[in-house]
């Protein structure tokens, strides 16, 4: 009975006359607003590409270009794109909006152009939100949150006291950033570079995290995917990661205190010469292999390797499951 009905609907929808859907939208918006530090711009792009850059004009200068296309056949509202600005004291918000979709019927969509092109003092606090477009941010001084759900995002030296960074499915490129920093992604891979973090929080499903020339306290969480590390100086670190390996070049650091913990993935650590700490290894079904010749008081076991690496100042403990445990020494400075 339900496939009969079904079938009924929808030779109903083509013999019943509809209306030929065919509309192309190209649209340009440009508005500009006054400000003072302490400002916030909050813009929802949707699936718009949006880039950032600074100026020395305390005015948020916003340029919104839109064009697209529907065709098909149907009953519904047609394409249109319309944004909405508003300012307060201190919050300037751009809300881009698109509509027009064929309630019954079949169509197609064409987005050939959809971009934000944002120049505003570095000062200006950033809330971004949106769904496939791409993020382009670069010389910012101020905090920045951005909420994304397939699109991509690039962040080019960065000072704010503190980065929020959330990411369903896109890949986020970081260079140059300073303070507190969140990232969180699904499916997507995360590049640090040449950056001096307070406090990190990284956390992948999927992706993959590459992290170089870095340096600072870190909390990572990873599910399958990689970590790699070159020329890093850690202080603080904890590193969670169930099937993924872990290559782990690190610099001298005098307050070193790093954790690692791991199910399948083995674990290869590359010591820079002049490390102090403190080297407890274990694993249940992995193998350990040490080449460290500045270790001393250095006790083997089945499953675990214990030992001080010069005066073992900091600490460096590794539980894996069943991955293998390599540490070695670089002999000179790592990368």
């Amino acid at each position: 009975m339900l496939l009969r009905f079904t079938v009924f609907s929808v030779l109903i929808l083509f013999l019943v006359p509809g209306e030929a859907l065919a509309r192309t939208v190209d649209k340009r918006f440009h508005e500009s607003f006054d400000v003072s530090p302490g400002v916030t711009l909050f813009l929802d792009h949707g699936d718009g590409d949006v880039t950032i850059t600074p100026w020395d004009q305390d005015v948020v200068d916003v340029e919104i270009r839109y064009q697209g296309e529907i065709k098909g056949f149907g009953f519904g509202e047609k394409m249109d794109f319309q944004v909405k600005f508003h300012q307060s004291k201190s919050r300037v918000e751009v809300i881009g909006h698109e509509k027009g979709t064929a309630s019954i019927g079949f169509m197609y969509r064409n987005l050939k152009h959809y971009s934000y092109t944002v120049h505003a003092p570095a000062y200006a606090m950033l809330e971004l939100e949106g769904d496939d477009g791409d993020v382009r941010i670069e010389d910012w001084g101020a905090e920045i949150t951005v909420r994304l759900d397939d699109g991509d995002l690039t962040l080019t030296n960065s000072s704010g006291e503190r980065t929020d960074l959330r990411l369903e499915d896109g890949d986020a490129r970081i260079a140059g950033v300073r303070g507190h920093l969140l990232v969180e992604t699904d499916d997507g891979d995360i590049v640090l570079s040449d950056s001096e973090i307070t406090r990190g929080k990284l956390k992948l499903e999927d992706g993959d995290l590459i992290l170089r020339e870095c340096r600072g306290n870190f909390q990572i969480n990873v599910d399958d995917g990689d970590i790699t590390m070159s020329r890093v100086k850690l202080g603080t670190a904890a590193i969670r990661s169930e099937d993924g390996d872990l290559e782990l070049a690190l610099l001298k650091s005098d307050d070193m205190d790093l954790e690692i913990v791991t199910g399948d993935g083995s674990v290869n650590l590359v010591l820079e010469n002049g490390i102090s700490a403190k080297l407890s290894i274990r694993t249940d079904d992995g193998r350990i292999s040490v080449d460290l010749p500045e270790v001393m008081n250095l006790e083997r076991g089945s499953h675990h390797v214990t030992g001080d690496i010069l005066s073992g100042k900091g600490k460096i403990q590794v539980n894996t499951d069943d991955g293998n445990v390599t540490v070695r020494g670089s002999g000179r400075q790592v990368g």
